[in-house]
């Protein structure tokens, strides 16, 4: 980096916020990290609840960044880091603690995995590599939870120094907003300049809307971490991903039982005679359509009559039988010889009782 020496202030301005300021590389503190904090005591204790974070770094320490973020989280309301000519490495951790990141259209940001030295023994240089990549796993996550992008898709991007202008950074979610100073316009009249803060306000007023529309669709706190409602969105996913899997399987099974009961239905409708298996194409077809109304439709049908009937209808059986009841096998032979028949197939016993009588001998029945 630029080994600009390391300097971080905090102080309270006119507009109720407090002001810092974090310049050069993070590798040593020209003012103690005991006064930083100190300062930024006296600021919240008297009141001042938000923040604006000036960043012009091209990175350093990494500790030292992440204890300037414990002691920014002070801040109770709104926090929004301004980024420089410059915002590298781990000076991005320090914008991430951010509620808002804005950034000059002049400005470059960098992003790349977390690096350091090692040596001595073979357990030294293990118990360094653990930090290494426990850091570069708070990096991912971090950068993910910002931008929204998985985290192998920014693994895909911080090969090696990645570096971004203000237009990308804000496409690809590390930023919100680009600040464009243009030089004032000596033209430009108070309702023009009234106009343009109140559009700037309208902008701040929506981003506030949205994220405290989306913590409520979360069901988080307004106080919510963007960790907090990355790692909601992550479980939203995954129960939409377990509820389209259980969904699939259930279509599969509901179908698999609609066959079944469609093949019962159109079976049994043949064994009854009430379609013919010429047409058994044809009523599938309607039952897939719509099973109800052909189920309805089957059922008004009049079937094949069973022996039962059959025997009723011909008064075959002594129960329904009247005049039939006495007739002999010359009788059914000169009256009814069909019924006679039928009485052979359906009511043998009846038929083999006759012929005995009428023959002296059994019928031979094949």
């Amino acid at each position: 980096m630029t080994n600009d020496a390391f300097h971080i202030s905090a102080s309270s301005t006119k507009k109720g916020e407090a002001l810092i300021r974090i310049n050069g590389d993070i590798s040593g503190w020209e003012n103690s990290a005991k006064t930083f904090q100190q300062q930024v005591d006296t600021i919240t204790g008297q009141g001042t609840q938000n923040a604006r974070i000036k960043i012009n770094s091209g990175g350093g320490d990494v500790f030292q960044a992440n204890e300037i973020c414990n002691i920014i989280d002070q801040f109770t309301g709104e926090v929004v880091a301004e980024i420089g000519a410059i915002c590298a490495s781990a000076a991005t951790m320090i914008a991430l603690s951010a509620d808002r990141i804005e950034m000059a259209k002049n400005g470059k940001m960098m992003i790349h995995r977390p690096s350091g030295r090692s040596q001595g023994t073979e357990d030294k240089i293990a118990a360094d590599l653990k930090v290494l990549r426990s850091l570069q796993a708070d990096y991912l996550a971090r950068y993910a939870a910002k931008t929204g992008m998985s985290e192998s898709e920014i693994s895909s991007l911080w090969q090696t120094d990645y570096w971004m202008d203000a237009t990308e950074a804000k496409a690809k979610g590390f930023i919100d907003v680009i600040l464009d100073r243009e030089a004032p316009k000596v033209s430009a009249s108070i309702s023009e300049t009234t106009k343009s803060n109140q559009m700037n306000n309208d902008q701040i007023d929506v981003h506030a809307r949205v994220a405290s529309r989306v913590t409520s669709i979360l069901d988080l706190s307004a106080s919510a971490s963007a960790d907090d409602v990355s790692r909601a969105i992550n479980d939203l996913k995954e129960r939409a991903e377990q509820a389209a899997y259980y969904k699939a399987k259930f279509e599969d099974l509901h179908k698999e039982v609609q066959e079944v009961q469609i093949s019962m239905l159109v079976e049994t409708a043949i064994k009854s005679g009430k379609i013919t298996a010429n047409q058994k194409d044809q009523y599938t077809a309607l039952a897939k359509a719509d099973y109800d109304t052909t189920a309805s439709l089957i059922d008004s049908l009049q079937g094949r009559k069973s022996l039962s009937d059959q025997i009723k209808d011909t008064n075959f059986q002594a129960s329904n039988q009247t005049e039939r009841g006495n007739w002999t096998w010359a009788d059914w032979a000169q009256k009814d010889n069909d019924g006679l028949q039928v009485m052979m197939k359906e009511d043998e016993p009846t038929f083999v009782k006759l012929y005995e009588e009428e023959y002296g001998i059994k019928p031979i029945i094949e």
